[in-house]
């Protein structure tokens, strides 16, 4: 449901635009004090609007767990950043895209470091021990000598060993 709030806040900032770039075209053919001041507002409000609906589309992007749609929430702000007016409004958005860049994507925290490394150790560990011990094996792998099948899981014990002591160090920090 939030993404498509967001779409909707995101379409709703793209039909303002045109009203700003009209009122923009307009300004050329005037030099009136008094209408500037209008202008200036006009657009000013208009802008803050285009803005604070890019804000609320970023917010509802943000709302989701997916990486992709956190970028999109990413990407309004940078758009609701460049359409807002005055410096409060700026800071706050500054401040939010601050926050949401901070935040670590919790799809990608399933297993994590630590589990990668604990799970590649135990699977080198025990693919040594299929390797080592020739009764499992019954010496009908790839028609290698006992030596050869030694020395294969010889190596695969280092390696569980290697990512036992990187999840170690992993765990230490």
């Amino acid at each position: 449901m939030g993404e498509i709030e967001a779409r909707d806040y995101e379409e709703q900032a793209k039909r303002l635009l045109p009203k700003i770039e009209s009122l923009e075209g307009k300004r050329a053919k005037f030099s009136h004090h008094s209408w500037e001041e209008t202008y200036f507002e006009k657009l000013g409000r208009l802008q803050n609007q285009v803005a604070d609906l890019y804000k609320e589309a970023a917010r509802e992007y943000g709302k989701s767990k997916k990486p992709r749609e956190r970028n999109k929430a990413l990407a309004s702000y940078e758009s609701a950043l460049e359409h807002g007016w005055g410096k409060e409004r700026r800071e706050q958005i500054e401040s939010e895209i601050e926050k949401l860049s901070q935040q670590e994507p919790k799809t990608f925290k399933i297993l994590g470091r630590k589990g990668i490394f604990v799970t590649l150790s135990i699977v080198f560990l025990i693919g040594s021990l299929f390797f080592i011990s020739f009764s499992l094996t019954g010496n009908a792998i790839v028609d290698l000598s006992s030596d050869n099948l030694t020395l294969v899981g010889i190596g695969l014990f280092i390696l569980g060993l290697v990512f036992a002591f990187f999840y170690i160090q992993e765990k230490k920090r």
